[in-house]
């Protein structure tokens, strides 16, 4: 592993250790017994939801310190690919809901100087420890395939592919709640009426629809995997086009086809057929007949 990898790495686990730190007045205040839960459904979601992103956070922390502390070469390169790709991803949707948090409460944040100035500066070092993290690829980083390149591949069978839909709604169902919460928070920015109840409703709906289509927009753009297809060893390759930035949001888009997600039960794959992509099992991809020629030719 690279020196600037390992110092990318400690510096973001600095970052995270940070973070957990600020949270420990509001973990104290919670379970001092001065606040009632009972009859504050909104005060035990918003409880809920942070102890999902300790959780979080604390798995990418062990992540990350297992990055560095494996001895073994290949290990410490496929911990380190795990631990960039949660950490980006959870960040780039942090980052997004922290910014509209800013334009919410811009007036309230310097009420606590600290906690103000705090936020302000950890915003761009978590926004430059992603940009770090998406250059700095690991070794044996999944690369941008064409199908038309290659002679031999394995494609991802139908279980695998289910088990994709199932960890990649484990994975981003904090990202949905995050979104859920800051609507329903809306109302202490001086929000209120039927009218913007009605708008609030709206607006987590689409903005979960949103969330969902970036998830996979830019884990396949940037990582040419999802969380799930991470745990499988597949990966999303092109078949006869060149892979793109847009071609990935064509297949993003092709998700929207209503019932796509069944489609693999019975092969049809639609995503993948609307947008000339497939989903195979990393490094499988083999140019047969090539070798066979070049040997002949030995």
């Amino acid at each position: 592993m690279k020196k600037q990898t390992t110092l990318v790495i400690a510096l973001t686990l600095l970052l995270l250790i940070f973070q957990y730190l600020l949270r420990i007045p509001y973990l104290k205040n919670l379970f001092s017994g001065s606040i009632q839960f009972q009859g504050n459904p909104q005060l035990i979601f918003d409880v809920f939801l942070s102890a999902i992103y300790m959780i979080v956070d604390l798995v990418i922390i062990v992540t990350g310190a297992i990055a560095l502390a494996q001895s073994d070469v290949q290990q410490k390169e496929r911990t380190y690919a795990w631990f960039r790709y949660m950490f980006v991803m959870m960040s780039i949707f942090s980052l997004l809901i922290e910014l509209y948090y800013f334009y919410l409460s811009g007036r309230y944040l310097f009420h606590d100087l600290f906690h103000g100035i705090v936020r302000v500066i950890m915003f761009p070092c978590q926004a430059a420890l992603v940009v770090f993290l998406i250059r700095i690829k690991p070794a044996g980083a999944v690369p941008r395939v064409n199908l038309q390149d290659y002679d031999v591949v394995v494609y991802t069978n139908s279980t695998h592919r289910f088990v994709h839909y199932l960890l990649d709604f484990i994975f981003i169902t904090p990202i949905w709640l995050n979104i859920i919460q800051l609507f329903l928070n809306v109302r202490s920015f001086g929000w209120g009426g039927d009218f913007d109840k009605a708008f609030v409703q709206v607006a987590a709906q689409l903005m979960i629809g949103v969330a969902f289509f970036f998830y996979y927009f830019i884990s396949e753009a940037i990582f040419c995997q999802t969380f799930g297809k991470m745990a499988t060893r597949s990966c999303v390759v092109t078949n006869g086009v060149e892979f793109s930035n847009g071609r990935m949001f064509i297949r993003t888009l092709s998700r929207l086809i209503p019932f796509d997600k069944f489609s693999f039960l019975f092969g049809a794959n639609w995503h993948d057929r609307a947008s000339s992509t497939a989903v195979v099992y990393v490094d499988t991809w083999e140019k047969t007949f090539e070798d066979k020629a070049n040997s002949d030719l030995g």
